[in-house]
């Protein structure tokens, strides 16, 4: 901590601007012209001295960013960096050969918007080399990102107990920071005005008001599948604990003396009979709830209605936008009435896909039932259930059976189609970032 505070004052007093740092954040939007720097530095034959030369090159150019910088003021910056070493071999003139190494270091910084405030580091916090992230390499060698003490998969809760006390280690009352502090990134997140609901996996629902946890919902099956299907749909064992600390699965069968326990403590509680055999059935939970619930709100969103200037409005979008969906990956997806989903990467729209809007009747999460709109989507001029020759006002297209795949100016991918009509459609721009 004595090192970030002296390198504080040294960046106070050595530039006139200063920068958040984002580095792997996904949600910036780059808004200006990159500035590429680099430097070298040798190091030691004999100690480790990584560390100390890795924070000694990032003062050095970050400073050098500063001072050729004309923004004033505190200003996003979107870094990527890398440290290269080299090793050359070096003849003397006694004959001795030895090995010189080297550490190389590459600094670009990219003015960017609307990123996210999670992952912003102070100049000093970047130099001393902190992070508000871990990276894990998984088999296929790609790399997650997961922000330290926010993020966890989402596949499992860090503790898997439900009780009147303890919501997965949250509270009623809790703010929608502490639970995602407690309980990790969300799969879906809708909001309006002062009301909002998480939902985890697609079956758990925490509502709140005034930013203050009102009340927990479960439903085996809460969301819609057309979502779901974005989601990670992974069942897990999770106890329900009763008031008496008699804990059962949720996912098991219960006895007719089990629903009598469970219906005195759970006053909001739903079972039903699944067929275990050809000649049983057994009682499982379907539903629960603890707190009250939101039942209606005003999420009032337009469709997003894509033309030849949404391809890179991304902040345009995120403004309009009441449904954020996150993929098991971590990725926001953004979700308008009309079932438009758009994802991201690098602040950039990477992909669309549009489907046919969703049935409300069985949907189990009510305000879901006043967002989702009976409307079509559309794409340029055209809409859903037209014919699928309307894509020559946009692009060319070869016909398959099922689908057409498609080629414009700015945008590639496939139209899925039902008797020579258009339902829905896997997109991504063409355009080079």
């Amino acid at each position: 901590m004595r090192n970030v505070f002296i390198l504080s004052l040294l960046l106070w007093h050595g530039a006139a601007s200063a920068i958040s740092v984002f580095l792997d954040d996904n949600s910036c939007t780059l808004s200006g012209d990159s500035h590429f720097f680099k430097t070298d530095v040798r190091l030691s034959p004999t100690i480790d001295d990584m560390d100390k030369k890795k924070v000694m090159l990032r003062k050095k150019l970050i400073t050098e960013y500063l001072a050729t910088n004309d923004q004033k003021g505190i200003h996003s910056a979107y870094v990527k960096e890398r440290f290269v070493i080299s090793n050359s071999q070096r003849n003397s003139t006694a004959g001795n050969d030895w090995v010189v190494r080297q550490l190389h270091y590459t600094l670009d910084v990219t003015l960017a918007t609307d990123c996210d405030e999670e992952y912003a580091l102070t100049t000093a916090e970047f130099i001393a080399g902190e992070r508000t992230y871990n990276t894990i390499l998984v088999p296929e060698k790609e790399i997650i990102v997961k922000t330290k003490n926010k993020e966890r998969p989402l596949s499992s809760f860090a503790i898997p107990t439900l009780s009147h006390s303890s919501l997965f280690g949250a509270q009623l009352n809790d703010s929608k920071q502490d639970v995602e502090q407690k309980l990790g990134l969300a799969s879906l997140e809708i909001a309006s005005a002062n009301q909002q609901i998480l939902v985890y996996f697609r079956n758990h629902a925490f509502h709140f008001v005034d930013n203050k946890l009102i009340g927990y919902q479960y439903h085996r099956e809460l969301l819609p599948m057309s979502l779901g299907n974005e989601l990670n749909l992974s069942d897990q064992s999770i106890n329900i604990e009763t008031k008496s600390q008699e804990s059962y699965l949720l996912s098991q069968d219960l006895e007719l003396n089990d629903l009598s326990t469970l219906k005195n403590s759970y006053k909001n509680f739903e079972t039903a009979l699944f067929k275990i055999s050809s000649s049983q059935s057994k009682h499982r939970i379907i539903s629960l709830q603890l707190g009250s619930l939101i039942s209606d709100m005003e999420i009032s969103a337009p469709c997003f209605n894509f033309d030849d200037k949404s391809n890179n409005q991304s902040a345009q979008l995120n403004a309009q936008a009441k449904l954020k969906m996150y993929t098991t990956k971590g990725k926001k997806v953004l979700v308008s009435p009309c079932n438009e989903m758009v994802y991201f990467s690098r602040g950039y729209i990477s992909q669309i896909k549009l489907a046919p809007p969703i049935d409300t009747t069985d949907l189990n999460l009510d305000p879901l039932k006043s967002y989702f709109k009976n409307e079509k989507w559309q794409f340029y001029s055209l809409s859903q259930g037209d014919s699928i020759t309307k894509l020559t006002e946009l692009g060319s297209y070869d016909s398959f059976l099922d689908s057409a795949e498609f080629s414009s100016k700015d945008w590639d991918g496939y139209f899925y189609i039902m008797e020579n009509k258009l339902i829905s459609a896997t997109l991504t721009p063409n355009h080079a970032y």
